[in-house]
């Protein structure tokens, strides 16, 4: 059967339907963001309601920090757009290589709010150490087979007001 035939079905009740192509850009960066961050927001609701609230936490942690990156890599996209300047997005998930292209870009803009800088840098750099290679919540091993995290616990409340 063919993908398209098996997911795609234009006729069926506005609710069971999730458009994908709405943003003004294609692709939309912004649409991306927004929807891993409510991903995060509705994940952690059912954590509230003990709902596998222990497993959960290994989405909610990926989530969030691929809801950063995707805002990150937007703001590079925008930036340039506005800089008339074309984008080339390094193929990675350094997310401190992409905070120093933000803040390079928006300096550029003239957007020079120290302590608004600082507090994305300080932000970006908490996420970047809890997962600095995007795979420490994906895979419960490293590709050299090391446990991929050694935390014991993370309060995921802090982590989505850090998450937005």
């Amino acid at each position: 059967m063919e993908p398209k035939a098996l997911w795609y079905d234009p006729t069926g009740h506005a609710g069971q339907r999730a458009l994908l192509r709405w943003g003004l850009r294609e692709p939309s960066w912004y649409a991306y963001t927004v929807g891993y961050r409510r991903a995060v927001q509705r994940l952690v609701e059912s954590v509230h309601a003990q709902e596998g609230h222990d497993t959960l936490a290994y989405p909610i942690v990926w989530l969030s920090r691929h809801a950063i990156e995707l805002a990150l890599k937007g703001l590079i996209v925008a930036f340039n757009d506005n800089l008339n300047q074309s984008t080339t997005l390094r193929a990675n998930h350094d997310l401190l290589y992409q905070e120093e292209m933000v803040e390079g870009l928006l300096r550029t803009l003239g957007g020079d709010d120290e302590p608004s800088l600082t507090r994305l840098r300080d932000s970006i750099g908490r996420i970047s150490a809890l997962d600095p290679d995007s795979l420490r919540f994906r895979y419960p091993t490293l590709k050299d087979g090391t446990p991929s995290t050694a935390m014991e616990a993370i309060n995921l409340d802090v982590l989505a007001e850090e998450v937005g």
